[in-house]
C-alpha cells in the first residue's frame, strides 16, 4: 500500500489532486494540517512514500507557502559540488485540478434567506479570496454588508469551522470550499460555480523522498501523449547587479532550451546586509539534442547555488 501525505483535511483540492494522481485503490491518503507538515511527514516518516502540495493557481499565481519551503530546504542543503545541491526529496509529477468554488452554509438556504440571515463572517483559505472577489462584492450587496473574512489552513477546514459555529454557538457562518468538501462534511451548498474565472485551475506537485531505493518519474493517470518532460531548478546568482539573471538565462538560449516558466522568492543571506536577494525558480523542457553536461557546467558556473528539484512529465491537463 502506498501512503500519500496531502494538505488536508479530506475534501480539499489537494485531496482531489492526490486522488487524480494515485487513485484510491490500494493507496492510503494521509491528511496533514499544513503544507509544512506535508514536507515534514515525507522527510521524517518512512511509511509516507509521497506528498502532494499546491504550487500555483491560474488566477492569482504561486502558492508562496510551497515555494518558500522549497527555497528554505534548498538553502540548508549542503553543496555536493560548486553550488550544486541535492535536496532530500524530488518533484516527480504534477497534477491540475479545476477549482470550482461553492458558497457553503450549515443550513439549507435560499438567496432570500441569505439576505435575511444574521451572518457576519465567512471562512476560506487565503488563496481563495483573490479568486472570488467579484462574487464577494455581490454577496455584500445581497447581505447588505461586507462579511468578515476569516483565514483558515484549507477550504475543507473552512467548512468545518462553519459547521462548528452553528453546532456549538448556533451561529450561522458561511464558507467557500469545493463541492467535494461540502459533500463529505454534510454542509449545504448555497451557490455553486462562484469563481471569478470559469476555468480557474490549481497546479499541484507530487514529491518523493530521494533516499528511497530509486526515484520514479510518475506518469500519472493521464500522461501526455507526447511524453514531454519538464525540469524544475532553483538557483541564486553568483553576484548582485546588472545582468546577473540574464547571464544565466542566456545559457538556456544558447543551448536552444525552451523555458516554460520563471518565478522568484526573496531571501536574506546572513553574511550580507542586502535585503533584496532572490531565489529564482525556472522550469524548462527536456530535449534529446541538448548536451546537458555542458549546459549544467555553464549554468552552474554563473550561480552561487543551483538545485535541481526534479524531472516530471507534463500533465496533459496543462494544455486544456
Amino acid at each position: 500500500m502506498t501512503r500519500v501525505a496531502y494538505l488536508g483535511p479530506s475534501g480539499t483540492y489537494t485531496h482531489q489532486a492526490a486522488i487524480q494522481q494515485f487513485g484510491v485503490e490500494d493507496n492510503e491518503m494521509v491528511p496533514m494540517a499544513s503544507i509544512q507538515k506535508c514536507f515534514s511527514a515525507l522527510l521524517d516518516d518512512e511509511s509516507i512514500s509521497y506528498a502532494v502540495v499546491p504550487a500555483e493557481n491560474s488566477t492569482n499565481g504561486q502558492v508562496v507557502f510551497t515555494y518558500d519551503l522549497l527555497r528554505d530546504y534548498m538553502l540548508v542543503t549542503p553543496n555536493a559540488a560548486r553550488g550544486c545541491m541535492i535536496p532530500s526529496f524530488a518533484i516527480v509529477a504534477e497534477q491540475y485540478v479545476a477549482v470550482e468554488h461553492c458558497l457553503a452554509s450549515p443550513l439549507p438556504m435560499t438567496a432570500d434567506e441569505l439576505k435575511k440571515a444574521d451572518i457576519d463572517r465567512i471562512y476560506s483559505h487565503p488563496q481563495v479570496w483573490g479568486q472570488v472577489g467579484k462574487y464577494l462584492e455581490e454577496l455584500a450587496r445581497i447581505t447588505g454588508k461586507a462579511l468578515g473574512r476569516c483565514d483558515v489552513e484549507s477550504t475543507s477546514q473552512a467548512v468545518d469551522r462553519c459547521l462548528r459555529d452553528y453546532r456549538e454557538n448556533n451561529r450561522v457562518s458561511l464558507a467557500i470550499a469545493s463541492a467535494l468538501a461540502c459533500r463529505l462534511s454534510g454542509a449545504h451548498i448555497v451557490q455553486s460555480h462562484i469563481s471569478d474565472v470559469a476555468d480557474n485551475t490549481t497546479r499541484f506537485l507530487i514529491i518523493q523522498r530521494r533516499r528511497q531505493e530509486s526515484l520514479q518519474i510518475l506518469p500519472g493517470r493521464q500522461p501526455t501523449p507526447s511524453g514531454e518532460r519538464i525540469h524544475l531548478v532553483a538557483f541564486t546568482t553568483d553576484r548582485q547587479g546588472t545582468g546577473s539573471l540574464t547571464d544565466v538565462l542566456l545559457v538556456l538560449k544558447r543551448y536552444g532550451i525552451d523555458m516554460r516558466s520563471i518565478t522568484s522568492r526573496p531571501f536574506r543571506r546572513c553574511s550580507t546586509s542586502s535585503k533584496w536577494q532572490y531565489v529564482f525558480f525556472v522550469e524548462y523542457q527536456d530535449q534529446v539534442d541538448v548536451n546537458w553536461d555542458n549546459f549544467h557546467a555553464e549554468a552552474v558556473a554563473l550561480c552561487r547555488e543551483w538545485c535541481h528539484w526534479g524531472t516530471f512529465y507534463r500533465n496533459n491537463r496543462y494544455y486544456s
